[in-house]
């Protein structure tokens, strides 16, 4: 019994003692407060870089000592694993890609902008951090390319003695044209590439990896783009009086009219910006030619009951994330494509339709930018998309099928948006994250102590970092606008013809 009494007694002070230390530790952090350091970690995507020594993710910088270890992670080769099968009792094997970190120089003039980093260090502030170690994950770029796209700029090439040469911009890429690429018409024959390969023609193409972000066409097929107009058109809107500020309503197909805000100054700037994203071959095209697509930008009220515009393609609504199948699956959510709360709506006869609610969440122009030449390629890679939608059944293959054919939409009319956004001056970083911050979302980058910041950055804005980093490593930024000024002016605008644009909708 004396034992069992010593016992407790013994628990007792060992919790007292426990206890004080636990007082003594949180008297010292009241004490000492904020300014202490603590280990911190993030993820995320360089958007800009200050010096030699520090760098961004988003508003956070990051800065780097002698202290700092860098480290880059390499790709090793695909494992092929059995799978646990102690419920499935089957032979199934996965194939999975393991990753080892090689130590290297803390040079940032190797790194560019879009790299995804992972850092660890001390937190100095809530916008700094100076890094212990930082991860390097660059890109694995593909080996080989194939696929069909619409050319939208002439190519480069140069013919000597009947060989030509050069490079053409396909799809997003840049290939390079050798004497041994094979040119020709999807009819048979031979193509004289200076004379024959222009803008508006539908290549399938297949390309092989020179080097990291470059690409050598080993064949091109050309065919005339045989895209139809629109069969239903959205009615003009003449009726539109400014002087009188009377609203109007724009009608596509069989559904709901849907109201513009009625601001002549706001209109034609929101039209001047459109403008300049559109690839240039197409405002060269007559009118006759049924690939011309007639572009038209409007601002309409948020609040308009839209309804199912039926018989059309809507385009401009990126897929998202489902956990029903797995991380990598993708669907659309079919209620919000004809939902003017929330998306900006492309109609195949080239109507934009920008919610008014949208714009105030927006900082500057290019953010704007980057939304309208994601909408205006999605219209014109749509003229060679639609055979890709036909479904034979409802089978779980099929709609996977689908959902894959989808993406790879989606990464195609992300690149040529990227790359009209660059040719007309707007600075490409505004472009990752611009939905999210058109839909109010927050920007999560950097994600700071998650255990899985994959599924906190949004795909697309994590394709078109890798996009960027790969493809516009050269890129001079200081040349490139974001146009706050602008923007400011833009959505004094908006205020005074829509001041219901800027209340907070639940």
């Amino acid at each position: 019994m004396t034992n069992f009494s010593n016992g407790i007694r013994q628990a007792r002070q060992n919790w007292r003692v426990r206890i004080f230390r636990l007082s003594v530790l949180f008297t010292l952090i009241s004490v000492i407060g904020p300014t202490t350091l603590y280990a911190e970690k993030v993820d995320g995507y360089i958007s800009a870089i200050g010096s030699s020594v520090d760098f961004y993710l988003g508003g956070m910088q990051i800065v780097l000592t002698n202290g700092t270890k860098c480290e880059r992670n390499i790709a090793l080769k695909l494992e092929v694993v059995p799978a646990d099968n102690r419920f499935m009792h089957t032979s199934v094997r996965y194939a999975i890609r393991r990753y080892k970190g090689v130590s290297i120089a803390c040079d940032l003039n190797q790194i560019a902008i879009g790299t995804r980093v992972h850092v660890i260090g001390e937190q100095q502030s809530k916008s700094q951090i100076v890094a212990e170690r930082m991860i390097e994950y660059p890109i694995q770029p593909p080996t080989n390319l194939s696929g069909a796209a619409l050319l939208e700029e002439a190519p480069e090439l140069q013919s000597v003695q009947g060989v030509s040469s050069g490079k053409i911009f396909l799809d997003g890429y840049t290939l390079s044209i050798t004497p041994q690429t094979r040119i020709a018409l999807d009819q048979g024959g031979a193509l004289q590439p200076g004379k024959s390969i222009t803008p508006n023609m539908q290549i399938t193409y297949q390309a092989a990896s020179t080097r990291a972000d470059s690409f050598m066409a080993a064949s091109l097929t050309a065919s005339k783009n045989q895209a139809q107009q629109s069969v239903v058109n959205c009615t003009d809107i003449a009726e539109l009086n400014y002087s009188h500020g009377s609203s109007a309503e724009i009608q596509c197909g069989y559904g709901k009219g849907i109201s513009i805000v009625p601001s002549e100054t706001l209109q034609a700037r929101i039209t001047e910006l459109g403008m300049q994203l559109i690839p240039r071959y197409l405002t060269l095209l007559p009118k006759s030619d049924k690939a011309k697509i007639q572009f038209r930008f409007y601002v309409v009220h948020s609040s308009a009951a839209v309804g199912k515009m039926r018989g059309l393609s809507i385009n401009g609504t990126l897929p998202f994330n489902t956990s029903s199948w797995g991380a990598n699956e993708y669907t659309y959510d079919s209620a919000a494509l004809y939902d003017t709360s929330s998306n900006i709506i492309a109609l195949p006869d080239g109507a934009i339709l920008i919610p008014d609610c949208v714009l105030p969440r927006l900082h500057n122009k290019a953010e704007l930018a980057a939304l309208l030449s994601y909408t205006i390629a999605s219209v014109l890679q749509n003229q060679i998309n639609n055979a890709s939608f036909a479904i034979e059944s409802n089978s779980r293959y099929h709609i996977l099928h689908l959902f894959e054919e989808m993406l790879n939409i989606n990464k195609r009319t992300l690149r040529l948006g990227i790359r009209q956004m660059y040719l007309a001056g707007y600075d490409i970083r505004e472009a990752p994250y611009a939905w999210a911050v058109a839909q109010g979302k927050p920007v999560n980058n950097p994600v700071i102590d998650s255990m899985n910041p994959d599924k906190e950055i949004p795909w697309y804005a994590a394709y078109a970092f890798n996009y960027i980093s790969q493809y516009y490593k050269d890129a001079d930024y200081s040349k490139l606008k974001r146009g706050e000024a602008e923007y400011a002016q833009f959505l004094e605008e908006l205020r005074k013809a829509d001041p219901e644009a800027f209340e907070v909708k639940k």
